[in-house]
């Protein structure tokens, strides 16, 4: 949920590249009180398997986020198949769409929830774009247009993403 923007001024993408950016994020808040309402509206009615808010790091970093093992419930060994060429107008360029830190949400739907969960979302005229799948298979593959970006095994994301820390705080 929420298209992604040429908003990338202050982003964690422009801090590695050493860039400050000029289009921080510009917070549309009707807009973003619809996508906030629809998704704890579709959580209480079960139609929500999980949902990330997409933040520090941009859409990229918010699926590699949920591929992750959580402390509280486990997890990290479902992988994912997304395609995100839809995710913003056709004059964006990939790495606009994959970490621009405009607001928005990336929610897991079971197929059989799908008809409910787009009827929910026309409530709060939030117009969700679909991105993938969840798949079995532990691997994290992105792609734009048909075209991989990204094809990596989870443990290798998962190695990194969580011996960051061990490895600065030696």
């Amino acid at each position: 949920m929420g298209e992604r923007k040429d908003e990338l001024g202050g982003s964690e993408f422009y801090n590695v590249l050493g860039h400050v950016g000029a289009n921080v994020p510009r917070v549309d808040l009707e807009k973003a009180k619809n996508e906030i309402y629809a998704v704890i509206d579709a959580i209480n009615e079960g139609l929500i398997e999980s949902a990330h808010d997409i933040s520090e790091g941009g859409l990229l970093i918010t699926l590699a986020e949920m591929t992750m093992p959580n402390p509280h419930t486990g997890g990290g060994n479902l992988g994912l198949r997304a395609d995100i060429t839809q995710t913003g107008t056709d004059d964006l360029k990939v790495y606009q769409k994959a970490f621009s830190e405009t607001g928005g949400f990336v929610v897991e739907v079971k197929p059989e929830n799908t008809d409910a969960f787009k009827k929910q979302m026309e409530k709060y005229r939030v117009n969700p774009i679909p991105l993938g799948e969840v798949t079995a298979d532990p691997g994290f593959e992105i792609s734009h247009d048909g075209e991989p970006l990204i094809t990596q095994f989870l443990s290798a994301l998962q190695e990194t993403w969580l011996g960051s820390l061990a490895e600065k705080l030696k």
